[in-house]
């Protein structure tokens, strides 16, 4: 397959975060970790800290990479591996196609429990993801932050429009 340039670690569990690592102790190479509860001070990243750039931009998928695409870009990333749950795959794979596609960078998607015992939790559900992909093509298209579309959500789903 093509050459990997750099990993892309989607927050929000730490095992996603503790496979990287053993990842890059095998094979080096520039590893951004999205939001997650690590802080790049944390000893898990000992011997690989060099590899690292820790982002605590994004609060949800969509932000994991739409707060990194322009750097990606920036340092010519063309190809990421991103890394993530095997129930989080699906939309991982999605909008990670929309939003680094849109930059033209190709993507590739490994699950962190692939080698778990453990049964992996059944994927998302299809609302969440066809809500996500409608979010990343809103955000393609208007070039918008999606942290502004997400608050924009929020309030919408506060608004009650029984009464209009």
């Amino acid at each position: 397959g093509k050459n990997v340039d750099a990993n892309l670690v989607l927050g929000g569990e730490p095992s996603r975060e503790s496979f990287a690592v053993s990842l890059l102790k095998s094979r080096p190479r520039l590893t951004f970790v999205s939001s997650g509860s690590f802080r790049l001070n944390d000893t898990l990243f000992d011997d690989v800290r060099d590899w690292v750039v820790v982002d605590k931009r994004a609060v949800d998928t969509l932000t994991n990479y739409s707060t990194l695409v322009d750097e990606f870009k920036r340092r010519n990333i063309r190809y990421v591996q991103v890394i993530t749950s095997s129930y989080h795959l699906r939309r991982a794979r999605l909008l990670g196609q929309i939003v680094l596609g849109s930059r033209g960078i190709s993507s590739s998607y490994l699950a962190s429990d692939l080698y778990s015992t453990q049964p992996s939790a059944s994927q998302e559900s299809t609302l969440k993801c066809t809500r996500d992909v409608l979010r990343a093509l809103v955000w393609v298209a208007c070039e918008v932050d999606g942290r502004f579309l997400s608050s924009t959500l929020q309030i919408l789903k506060s608004v009650d429009f029984t009464n209009l």
